[in-house]
């Protein structure tokens, strides 16, 4: 069918739209064909506040302008955001907006091996101390400090879709999304690596 679940509570965790794809293989994982596929994600599983963890596996083929994972406002402000890789191959990870512009960090131009194929990633905001992280098979890759803008409700969520001002789609697989309200440590990152 076009309905995802979420395996924690057994309810909707999102509806497939424009054919998205599964595979069983491996646990199971969702295909973007970069076109036009993505999931529509119900906004009450975005976490708000002063926290968040998106962590993913992720199998990459093309760097490209969209989204693997967006949460944004009805004006476009973005809440969650993650580049997975930018056109530029770099990966950016933006979280909490205010006053017109959100809190970002990025990693530098990765080489193709680090993005394409499979690789899990953890994208950590604290806006309390201010830090948000990007971690890379279960190592940090990059931090930023002094980002404090909290994740105000969203009214839209989407996974392989990137809807600011127009749309773009992600190309590649998704598998074993998780969402948390909470900023995982490095130690709950890794954990998360190697148990998956």
């Amino acid at each position: 069918g076009n309905t995802a679940y979420e395996l924690k509570s057994g309810g909707i965790g999102g509806t497939l739209v424009n054919g998205t794809g599964f595979s069983s293989a491996n646990s199971g994982s969702f295909i973007f064909d970069g076109t036009n596929d993505y999931i529509q994600v119900p906004v009450n599983y975005i976490p708000t506040g002063n926290q968040v963890t998106v962590c993913l596996w992720n199998f990459g083929t093309t760097a490209q302008s969209s989204s693997v994972f967006n949460a944004h406002k009805n004006d476009n402000s973005r809440m969650i955001n993650i580049h997975l890789p930018w056109s530029d191959s770099a990966v950016y990870w933006d979280a909490g907006y205010s006053a017109g512009t959100y809190d970002r960090v990025n990693t530098a131009t990765l080489s193709s091996s680090q993005w394409q194929g499979w690789h899990h990633w953890a994208f950590t905001k604290n806006a309390t101390t201010g830090v948000m992280e990007i971690y890379l098979d279960g190592n940090l890759n990059v931090s930023g400090t002094g980002k404090n803008r909290t994740i105000n409700v969203a009214d839209e969520a989407y996974v392989g879709r990137f809807q600011i001002a127009q749309s773009s789609y992600h190309i590649g697989r998704v598998s074993l999304l998780h969402l948390y309200n909470r900023a995982l440590t490095a130690q709950e990152v890794l954990q998360n690596y190697n148990a998956t």
